[in-house]
């Protein structure tokens, strides 16, 4: 245990959730870490709150910052994370206290760049983990990006859940400003990682939160931030010659702007109309670029002249 892993954990606005989050850290039964709490101007008790743990525990740091969304938090704590290797947490959720012992294991015992664990994705405190045997796949930086059309997929884009070798990050980091910002990095971060093995065993708990904002203008966001990093996935992959893959995930993005559109043409304003057909146009070069079936082709031009004006 004499690799420092660094663990980051962005905060804001999660002042009933942060101790449950903290606590799990700090009994990890992997003890060399730095925990550094940044404190992404909260509004709430939040900042306080980090510094008291800050004087309890000499392996916490708490940075204070303007608020930046959660992409800035986590670069702010990169910029001064000197670990050895890299964790992120979100501060509404926790980690089983064999977290870091287990990803750190996995990771150096099968000489990986990057270790994935489970997760369960949990509304109460006491969630039950399955207890049956656990399976260990292990990926090189070709293979891994095919996981993208598995049951791996969810676990490949989150950023949390994986140890990771802090010299990915050298070049790498989270696009501020942009909501999911795990789906602009993850790709690169697989490719560069010469190795990646991924465990079932669930040692994270992803807590579902009941206030979150809903509304077709706030999905709207969602969608057009969905695109941007699904374009630059598909592109990504068509460069390092995943083209089955690049194709696959364009078709993926369309099916799911197309299932959007469907659930919600009835509540779009005018703005939100104009906004979905930018969408659409930024797909249309690769659309057509691609090897996609001709009928899905034509299908999605006339989708696009025609059905989306509605």
């Amino acid at each position: 245990m004499n690799e420092l892993i660094s663990v980051i954990v962005p905060v804001y606005k999660v002042e009933k959730y942060l101790y449950r989050c903290v606590d799990s850290i700090i009994g990890q039964t992997y003890t060399n870490f730095e925990l550094i709490l940044v404190d992404d101007g909260s509004p709430d008790r939040c900042g306080e709150i980090c510094d008291n743990y800050r004087l309890s525990d000499h392996r916490i740091m708490v940075i204070h910052k303007e608020n930046g969304g959660l992409s800035d938090a986590r670069n702010a704590g990169l910029h001064v994370a000197s670990g050895d290797f890299i964790t992120f947490i979100d501060s509404d959720d926790w980690v089983n206290e064999n977290y870091l012992e287990r990803l750190h294991f996995l990771l150096t015992s099968t000489g990986s760049d990057i270790s994935i664990c489970g997760y369960l994705k949990v509304t109460s405190d006491n969630p039950v983990a399955s207890s049956t045997n656990h399976k260990i796949h292990e990926f090189d930086s070709q293979s891994i990006l095919d996981c993208y059309a598995t049951e791996f997929m969810t676990n490949l884009i989150i950023a949390w859940g994986k140890l990771y070798k802090a010299a990915l990050f050298e070049t790498i980091r989270f696009p501020v400003g942009k909501l999911h910002e795990d789906e602009y990095v993850s790709h690169h971060l697989l490719y560069k990682a010469k190795k990646t093995v991924i465990s079932s065993e669930p040692l994270y708990f992803y807590f579902s939160r009941d206030d979150s904002i809903t509304g077709v203008h706030r999905h709207m966001k969602n969608i057009e931030c969905t695109v941007e990093a699904y374009l630059d996935r598909t592109r990504f992959l068509n460069k390092v010659g995943k083209k089955q893959m690049s194709d696959w995930t364009l078709s993926f993005l369309y099916s799911f702007v197309f299932d959007f559109y469907q659930q919600n043409k009835n509540k779009f304003s005018l703005p939100d109309r104009k906004r979905y057909r930018k969408c659409l146009k930024e797909m249309s070069n690769d659309i057509y670029l691609s090897r996609l079936s001709w009928k899905l082709k034509l299908y999605y031009a006339y989708f696009y002249l025609i059905k989306s004006h509605y």
